[in-house]
């Protein structure tokens, strides 16, 4: 009786040139995935075609994603990988890598670091929502599910490291 009553309310409304919203019973929508996501434009120095010129008498540099970094669903902290120069399939492990601590900022001090005298290097950020799993390969070897987002600074070192 009461749904023949609405469906005569409804079509006299229409009639009449009114339009009747039913509620919907639909559930509201899930929380999306976790997202991690560094925006390239924001980083610290600025990603440029041509490599970031590191002067080697120049004790320390800094690089930094700080303000770069969003998340979305994340409930936990973030974890910050830095590699430096890292080359895979060499059975060394990533730890041999890490260039800083895991931080939104890293602090190079090229004259320490392996491999002074080359002038090309690479320094890798992966951000991530989840630790690598045990004994990963590579810097993005994360369990399923886990976010993740990376950048990486080509650099290229100048003049000759000398003692402070």
């Amino acid at each position: 009786m009461f749904a023949a009553i609405l469906r005569l309310a409804v079509i006299g409304l229409m009639i009449l040139g009114g339009c009747v919203v039913l509620p919907t019973t639909e559930p509201a929508p899930e929380s999306g995935a976790p997202l991690v996501h560094i925006s390239k434009k924001d980083v610290d120095p600025p990603l440029l075609d041509t490599p970031a010129i590191l002067k080697k008498d120049v004790p320390t540099h800094i690089f930094e994603v700080t303000g770069a970094v969003q998340q979305l669903n994340v409930t936990g902290l973030l974890r910050y990988y830095w590699y430096y120069d890292l080359k895979l399939q060499t059975g060394i492990p990533l730890e041999f890598y890490r260039a800083c601590s895991p931080t939104q900022r890293c602090i190079l001090t090229p004259c320490t670091l392996p491999k002074p005298t080359k002038s090309d290097h690479r320094l890798l950020l992966v951000v991530s929502d989840g630790d690598l799993v045990e004994n990963a390969k590579d810097p993005y070897h994360f369990p399923a599910g886990t976010a993740f987002d990376s950048v990486e600074w080509q650099i290229q070192l100048v003049n000759e490291c000398v003692e402070f």
